[in-house]
């Protein structure tokens, strides 16, 4: 699954719902990988202090909840949407 999700033309969004869905899978360092070929603004979140702006939607939303569950990330703020 890593292969087919780091490899395939999908789009950034799609990629997200992939990883979300097989997130057990990753460990961190296929984590990084995976941000690193999302590139920005997902690449940023592998830098430590760095806090990147993600779209406002359920995927990313999701994203980011997984990544605070796994330790690979220490929190995220929520933004409202204007």
């Amino acid at each position: 699954m890593f292969n087919i999700i780091m490899h395939s033309d999908l789009e950034k969004l799609s990629k997200v719902k992939l990883f979300n869905s097989n997130s057990a899978l990753f460990d961190h360092s296929e984590i990084d990988n995976f941000l690193n070929t999302l590139k920005e603004p997902y690449a940023s979140i592998a830098e430590s202090g760095k806090r990147p702006v993600i779209e406002n939607n359920t995927t990313n939303m999701n994203f980011v909840k997984i990544l605070k569950e796994d330790k690979y990330i220490s929190s995220f703020k929520q933004e409202k949407r204007e």
